[in-house]
């Protein structure tokens, strides 16, 4: 099963180890689905890890940073990104998106409600066959829940 992640979900799932995120980045460290991304994904995560309140806040460190980097470098499907993708309100969605598609993944696994929420994006997704999912939804979707 190919499934692109979106940065809230791989953020969420490193500052709080008890929430859905959380499993669902351990099923990723078990391989237990295929990764799609890119690379201005992995940037846009990467930038948001490294961000001084984060690493305050949460403890976030370089070494989590880099092992998770690490992790989708080496298991990961990487797709080019051309930014012809222009459905949502939100330019770092559209990227989301853009991967997705270029990527043939069937699942987004997303907190962000404009992925789920806004129907001309729903419409698009439903056109390239590409199913919107919570981290909830996903968990129970590939039965790793408790």
């Amino acid at each position: 099963m190919n499934a692109v992640i979106d940065t809230n979900v791989w953020i969420s799932g490193l500052i709080n180890r008890n929430g859905m995120p959380a499993r669902v980045l351990d099923a990723y460290r078990d391989l237990r689905f295929t990764v799609v991304t890119s690379e201005p994904l992995l940037e846009e995560l990467v930038e948001v890890l490294r961000r001084p309140k984060i690493v305050r806040k949460y403890g976030v460190t370089a070494e989590d940073v880099q092992a998770l980097q690490e992790l989708l470098r080496r298991h990961a499907v990487f797709v080019p990104i051309h930014h012809t993708v222009c459905v949502c309100r939100d330019p770092d969605d559209n990227v989301v998106i853009e991967t997705a598609e270029r990527g043939q993944a069937q699942l987004l696994v997303s907190g962000d409600a404009d992925l789920w929420e806004a129907e001309e994006v729903q419409a698009y997704l439903r056109d390239q066959r590409i199913h919107v999912l919570t981290p909830k939804e996903f968990v129970n979707k590939i039965g790793i829940l408790g």
